[in-house]
């Protein structure tokens, strides 16, 4: 029998080490190419039409000519509060920083938005110094067997930033649409142009509409104000935009507005001239009703007598003071429009279609 010495069978150790090395790197780059190519199949069958403009996830197709069996069966449940299964929809009064507008978000919640069908999250932007917890009508619109709205204090928040603690995650499994009332706004429930929450809902269900807002005097581009349109001051419109006042949603409008926001935004400048751009959503204005930015005093001496005589409230004081913005603000605050490429639209822009008209309103 051949004898192999202590030093030949080392050296055919070392031999095949290298042939082991070889062997693992083969198997090795085998699996490498191989990922490579599914990834790069991936990339390939990405479509890239869009690639001038970030599109959110969940971006909203145009409407259907007919509403599914799904949105006729939410909407049903708008109406039948008794059902198990029945969802809510959820107001966001954003946000509160000042003692006289409390006043007028507990009026417009208890008068507008019933507890049966309305959630209610008011945000406060002001300290105990401004608005103490013991205020007479915060605890008011904080009780449940009066306002019922969840309280949610961050002073110095700003309504914009407020907007992001509610995502599409907690909107869709519980509420079929989300509302945002800013809250020196005056709803009126009598006079010339009383709101109608449930007609407006109804008008988003018959028309596939994302979202909704009735027509608002005192805004700041002049589309929301009858008396600036009075071409249309009678009519439901499809629009370009809606300045956010007064506001309604779709959760399925809300889950593509939400992702348009953006930490730089606490201003919420840009999402109204974008939400349509981005989205795809269909809009609408009802200037039959009439909603007043009370913030203008103008506009609060606008308000009809009879539409604020058994409220309760009243509306005095100045103006609030107006304030300017540097060019850097101005860069930081507009951000969301330059991510997108949004531009506010011209008059002829604006409206796009008419969806109904009263031809015998006053």
């Amino acid at each position: 029998m051949t004898m192999i010495s202590t030093r030949q069978k080392t050296r055919m150790e070392y031999q095949f080490i290298p042939i082991l090395i070889l062997c693992f790197l083969s198997f090795y780059l085998g699996c490498v190419t191989q990922r490579m190519k599914q990834v790069s199949n991936f990339i390939t069958n990405i479509d890239l039409q869009e690639d001038t403009i970030y599109t959110p996830p969940h971006k909203i197709h145009p409407p259907p000519p007919r509403i599914s069996n799904r949105q006729q069966i939410d909407d049903n449940d708008d109406n039948n509060h008794d059902s198990h299964n029945a969802k809510m929809n959820l107001l966001l009064i954003n946000s509160i920083g000042r003692k006289e507008n409390l006043k007028l978000a507990l009026y417009n919640k208890v008068t507008h938005f019933p507890s049966d069908s309305w959630a209610c999250i008011a945000f406060v932007h002001a300290d105990e110094s401004t608005l103490p917890d013991t205020n007479h009508h915060l605890q008011k619109l904080e009780n449940p067997n009066i306002g019922n709205c969840q309280i949610l204090r961050l002073p110095g928040t700003q309504w914009g930033h407020f907007l992001q603690f509610v995502p599409p995650a907690l909107v869709s499994p519980s509420y079929n649409h989300v509302a945002i009332l800013l809250d020196d706004i005056f709803l009126p429930e009598d006079g010339p142009s009383p709101i109608h929450v449930p007609t407006l809902l109804k008008h988003m269900k018959d028309y596939n509409l994302q979202s909704i807002s009735p027509g608002v005097r005192g805004d700041h581009h002049g589309w929301m104000d009858p008396l600036g349109q009075r071409e249309y001051q009678n009519c439901l419109m499809n629009v370009q935009a809606i300045e956010i006042y007064f506001q309604i949603f779709t959760a399925e409008g809300w889950e593509c507005f939400y992702h348009l926001m953006h930490y730089s935004g606490g201003k919420g400048w840009c999402y109204d001239v974008c939400f349509k751009n981005v989205c795809g959503a269909s809009l609408g204005i009802d200037y039959r009703m009439v909603a007043y930015h009370t913030e203008m005093k103008e506009v609060r001496a606008s308000i009809p007598h009879k539409a604020i005589q058994s409220t309760g409230l009243h509306f005095h004081g100045e103006s609030k003071e107006k304030k300017g913005y540097s060019p850097e603000e101005i860069a930081i605050n507009s951000f969301v429009c330059q991510k997108y490429d949004c531009t506010k639209p011209t008059p002829e822009e604006f409206m796009l279609d008419t969806m109904q008209c009263d031809s015998t309103k006053d």
